[in-house]
């Protein structure tokens, strides 16, 4: 059981899922399962969560802390899952602005080539970015990317004072701070709207009715016991 700061609390109730037939059995409580639970069960499908550990403990607690546009997909031409990466950014800082910020980058340009092809592509990634699926709500655009000069640059990060570069570009994307407590929101979130989320939780054998998976089974990983779910 597990408490949050506004007195909800999660309860582990994993008998409650030998009784039950669950839409959607999710293996693994990090970020990404998290917002599947959280998702699905708002849009009112039975939902079940099962975690070997504690949540968010393995990649997800030890991310780079990035909600990132999908810049570097632009080096592939890959429109369509940076219009969809941007869409995901701006979702996130509507649904969590206190722990989704905005964070700028610099990047030093050497040359003028340099700085051309660079600023060509981040202003495709800003005009992605105006250009992104609308959403049903209103969310915050990050700034546009900005050219610095030598000096400009050097007195915004002092150490390209001491490199030769032409100046810099700065250009924003988002910072997740503590990716464990989104992740946490997300889970008691998907709680509220009726999901069944176990920690300590471990799968040991899909059940399955021919080459189609109907469930799964597993042990309650604080007494041993085993239990099975119908998904």
């Amino acid at each position: 059981m597990a408490e949050a700061n506004n007195g909800a609390v999660l309860r582990r109730a994993p008998d409650r899922l030998d009784r039950q037939d669950v839409d959607i059995l999710i293996v693994g409580g990090g970020a990404t399962g998290a917002a599947i639970a959280w998702d699905a069960a708002l849009r009112g499908y039975t939902v079940a969560l099962i975690e070997k550990g504690d949540f968010a403990q393995a990649t997800s607690g030890a991310s780079s802390k990035m909600i990132h546009g999908g810049l570097r997909y632009l080096a592939n031409l890959e429109i369509g899952l940076v219009r969809e990466a941007l869409r995901e950014r701006r979702i996130w800082r509507h649904a969590a602005p206190h722990l989704v910020t905005p964070l700028p980058f610099l990047i030093p340009t050497s040359g003028w080539i340099d700085k051309l092809v660079l600023r060509v592509g981040l202003g495709l990634y800003d005009l992605l970015s105006l250009s992104a699926p609308k959403l049903p709500f209103a969310a915050p655009h990050l700034p546009r990317h900005s050219a610095l000069s030598r000096k400009e640059a050097a007195a915004t990060e002092p150490v390209l004072a001491g490199i030769a570069t032409r100046g810099a570009l700065r250009y924003y994307d988002c910072q997740m701070h503590m990716p464990e407590r989104l992740a946490w929101e997300m889970l008691r979130g998907a709680a509220e709207a009726g999901a069944t989320i176990l920690n300590y939780a471990e799968l040991t054998a899909f059940r399955q009715n021919g080459r189609q998976i109907t469930g799964a089974e597993f042990i309650d990983r604080l007494n041993g016991r085993p239990h099975t779910v119908n998904a």
